[in-house]
């Protein structure tokens, strides 16, 4: 069965035109293995991707096991949430209009107030320096070592280089950060 064409603006991450294969993650993807990524882009469906793309199922899990298929899945990924972000930022003003209403109580009988103050923390969450950080830092919390405890304060004037030494065992920690 013959693939289906897939608009390279739904899915970003095509090989060069009239390329037979394209280098991905150290790997030649062949133009079978792109449009079963495709088909799956499209569908998320394992059955109907391998009906589009000509394979049987046991060949695409084999390559969904890839490093290929992830580097190609995390490019789509966050080329998609690029995307989203830059919808976001263009709508930033409504956002924040509707989010001043909802707080302002302009709208007492709306039931999509909820709905767009979930918006507004979504637009505040996203990007590489968010308003709202909700990204785990490495976080050392107090913790009994068979030395005593250790005083969080002063392990963070260590440095990584010298908590990592620690926390791989392959140094002791000092006294002064010890209680």
């Amino acid at each position: 069965m013959e693939a289906r064409n897939i608009d390279p603006q739904d899915v970003e991450v095509l090989p060069p035109e009239g390329k037979e294969t394209v280098l991905l993650a150290g790997y030649k993807v062949t133009h079978v293995q792109w449009t079963a990524f495709e088909a799956f882009i499209e569908t998320n469906c394992y059955t109907d991707a391998c009906r589009i793309a000509g394979i049987c199922e046991k060949t695409l899990w084999t390559w969904r096991k890839q490093p290929w298929w992830d580097a190609a899945m995390d490019e789509f990924i966050r080329r998609n949430q690029d995307r989203f972000m830059a919808r976001l930022a263009k709508n930033s003003v409504k956002i924040a209009d509707g989010l001043i209403n909802v707080a302002a109580g302009k709208d007492k009988e709306d039931k999509t107030a909820n709905a767009r103050v979930q918006a507004a923390k979504v637009y505040a969450e996203m990007g590489d320096k968010p308003l709202i950080n909700r990204r785990h830092d490495v976080k050392i919390q107090n913790t009994t070592i068979n030395a005593g405890v250790l005083n969080i304060d002063k392990v963070r004037e260590l440095g990584r280089d010298k908590i990592l030494e620690i926390v791989s065992g392959s140094v002791a920690p000092p006294q002064e950060v010890m209680e």
